[in-house]
This record gives C-alpha cells, sequence and structure tokens, in this order.
C-alpha cells in the first residue's frame, strides 16, 4: 500500500526497515501535549484507574512512557 511496485516477498524487508527507523528515530519525535501530564497527575491523585490505548507495539509504548515520565 506504501509503495505499489513492491514485490511481496520484499514486504518483510520494508516492514523491518520501517520498524528499525521508527525505534531510533520515532521516539524523538514524540511529545506529551500541553497540561497532559498535569492532568495525568490530577487524575491519578483523584483516584482514577488510568490506561493508555495506542496501535503502536506494547513494547515501543513502554518505552515512551519510560521515557516520558508517565
Amino acid at each position: 500500500m506504501l509503495h505499489s511496485a513492491i514485490a511481496e516477498n520484499a514486504i518483510p524487508e520494508w516492514v523491518e526497515t520501517y520498524r528499525s527507523y521508527y525505534r531510533t528515530e520515532g521516539e524523538k519525535q514524540v511529545e506529551l501535549f500541553t497540561g497532559a501530564k498535569q492532568i495525568l497527575q490530577l487524575a491519578r491523585q483523584s483516584g482514577l484507574s488510568l490506561g493508555f490505548l495506542s496501535n503502536k507495539h506494547v513494547s515501543f509504548v513502554n518505552l515512551l512512557l519510560q521515557n516520558l515520565k508517565i
């Protein structure tokens, strides 16, 4: 879908290239919305149970949560 001329047998290589880039560069591009950390802190202090929903792989989400200190 990303490249109409890609051969089907080349897809795994494209996927790994994308994932490799995302692991090294994607992390640098993630930022919290202004005030997000404060809202999460208030919610937690209020006794709310918090969860995160993402379309990213769980290992990457965990890394981002750790790096963003949330």
